[in-house]
């Protein structure tokens, strides 16, 4: 079995290379050497438990053999499955910019209402409470805009580059969920300033409870 998974993989080694590159299989290609050395050693092994006269050297060569194959087709498995899961998001590449696409499109109506929400909450809370949300609607539009530049990039890679596909994709959803953090904060605001009272309370009250265990312990105060 360990023998024909190497013959396989070796065709799937040739496969990979015309569809990732070379560089991108190096490791494939050492981890498929060593299955192969594995499966060579196998064999030998196996003659010479065949060989045996005695039932314990049986039994101790084939451990060897089943540890050596362990050792080195369990890896040669892992490598096989990380590249039929690259084929799988490659061959979904398409219908992933499709929703990258829609997901940016729902996220700049969220922009909008957000910055609507952010105006309306200026009118009840102090300027100095909402500083570290005033520049969210700006950075939320700047970080969308590069969430659609990389999205028409992976759309005019997708028939020609995969990698360069997956990897501006990537960019995009980086993006859109850095965008998201922004909105969402605006969002939150007002439950999170209503109740900042009871946190900050809760916060002093704890590390109050700390400094005074410090003292009743006698630990170092630093």
């Amino acid at each position: 079995a360990a023998d024909e998974q190497v013959r396989s993989a070796s065709d799937e080694l040739d496969f990979a290379r015309l569809q990732f590159g070379i560089a991108a299989t190096d490791e494939f290609s050492r981890t498929l050497e060593a299955a192969k050395a594995a499966v060579s050693r196998g064999f030998d092994n196996q003659q010479r438990m065949e060989d045996a006269h005695s039932d314990a050297e049986k039994a101790s060569l084939a451990s060897a053999i089943m540890r050596d194959l362990g050792t080195y087709m369990n890896p040669l498995s892992a490598m096989q499955d990380s590249f039929e899961h690259k084929r799988s998001e490659q061959a979904s590449l398409p219908r992933r910019i499709s929703e990258a696409s829609e997901r940016l499109a729902e996220q700049r109506g969220d922009l909008e209402r957000a910055t609507a929400e952010l105006a309306a909450i200026a009118g009840i809370y102090p300027a100095q409470m909402l500083t570290s949300l005033q520049d969210n609607p700006e950075q939320a539009h700047a970080l969308l805009e590069t969430a659609a530049s990389a999205i028409e990039a992976a759309k005019q890679a997708v028939d020609t580059d995969r990698a360069l596909a997956e990897s501006t994709l990537d960019t995009a959803h980086r993006a859109l969920m850095m965008a998201k953090h922004q909105t969402d904060a605006i969002f939150s605001a007002k439950s999170d300033l209503d109740a900042i009272r009871d946190r900050l309370g809760a916060a002093i009250g704890s590390i109050s409870a700390d400094l005074a265990d410090v003292t009743s312990l006698r630990a170092e105060p630093a």
